[in-house]
């Protein structure tokens, strides 16, 4: 534990008047929204239960092939990295608009961008471990 971050960390007017076991909860509970590397067999086995992954994998335009290439030439897309989550929407975007593969829509973008997104807690942000009452009694 570094206890230095944790006494900086609650130093801040955010803590004020909170119990201990509050700052444990506000410091450990996952509420903080970050984006996260995409695994490509996930989202292809996304389509397959979808049911539209056939429609993409045997699609003969520019738009299915560049889909396959995609899911088939990487193991995960890192959509931490704005420029590479703009491909994957631009990718996306085509698919929802390609008139041969009807049954891919926006909901299914959702939830293939919504893979990205998760949270995580205000200790971790800080590059702590959970922390224990224990901490909060240490730096108090």
């Amino acid at each position: 534990m570094n206890y230095e971050i944790l006494k900086t960390e609650l130093a801040l007017p955010a803590y004020n008047g909170m119990t201990t076991v509050q700052k444990v909860q506000s410091l450990n509970n996952a509420t903080i929204a970050v984006k996260q590397p995409i695994q490509t067999y996930l989202i292809k086995q996304y389509l397959i239960m979808a049911g539209v992954w056939r429609g993409i994998a045997d699609g003969t335009s520019a738009t299915s092939k560049t889909a396959v290439d995609v899911l088939d030439g990487f193991t995960q897309i890192d959509v931490t990295d704005p420029a590479k989550e703009a491909v994957l929407i631009s990718v996306l975007d085509a698919l929802v608009a390609e008139v041969t593969v009807p049954d891919f829509v926006e909901a299914h973008k959702t939830a293939i961008l919504s893979m990205g997104d998760t949270t995580i807690s205000r200790a971790t942000e800080l590059g702590l471990p959970e922390v224990t009452i224990r901490h909060i009694q240490e730096v108090s």
